[in-house]
């Protein structure tokens, strides 16, 4: 296992990407709340949410050259998961990104470099705690990262075998074990 750790300060947007096909809202003093389900390609203007709103939001699965995983511990003052280990860097879309605009942001944010990640597939994902349509990507790097501290306490590659075994044990982030899972079918398929 190699541990991966780094400071890097970060950027903090305020706004969420807001899209899809059906919208529904309710008056909140002067400020509405909405919800949205599906996708489509029109972004709405920024507008405070309520908690568990459907967002969108990327999902990388940064792998190194032998094949291992990249997984990071969240910090314990996240919203969603918090001190939960992750398989997956990525995050919530700023309003009017694109998933390829967002990857790469997210990219220079939490890991501190500048990469291309390959597209693999869409993704939802819904439980108590969040709402997502998602875009999961791959990307091959070794590092070094400069790790967003704000996100990430400690980062290590370990392989895919002994994330399998961990995810038993400690705790993950639900969302990205389904995005790991997904991944891993579809590469048996291929």
């Amino acid at each position: 296992m190699e541990r991966i750790d780094g400071v890097r300060p970060r950027r903090d947007p305020q706004d969420l990407a807001l899209k899809g096909s059906q919208l529904l809202g309710r008056q909140l003093g002067s400020e509405i709340a909405i919800r949205f389900i599906g996708f489509c390609s029109q972004s709405i203007p920024q507008i405070p949410i309520e908690q568990r709103l459907p967002h969108r939001c990327t999902y990388v699965l940064v792998f190194n050259s032998a094949g291992d995983l990249f997984i990071h511990l969240r910090t314990p003052t996240k919203d969603v998961f918090p001190s939960h280990w992750d398989v997956c860097i990525g995050g919530v879309l700023a309003a009017g990104e694109t998933f390829d605009q967002g990857v790469r942001r997210e990219i220079q944010e939490e890991l501190g470099v500048y990469a291309v990640a390959e597209p693999l597939f869409p993704i939802r994902y819904a439980d108590a705690a969040t709402i997502v349509h998602g875009m999961v990507y791959r990307l091959v790097h070794n590092g070094p990262f400069r790790l967003q501290v704000e996100e990430i306490v400690r980062a290590e590659f370990v392989s895919v075998a002994e994330v399998l075994e961990r995810i038993h044990r400690d705790l993950f982030c639900p969302d990205g074990v389904k995005v790991l899972e997904q991944h891993l079918r579809a590469s048996r398929t291929q």
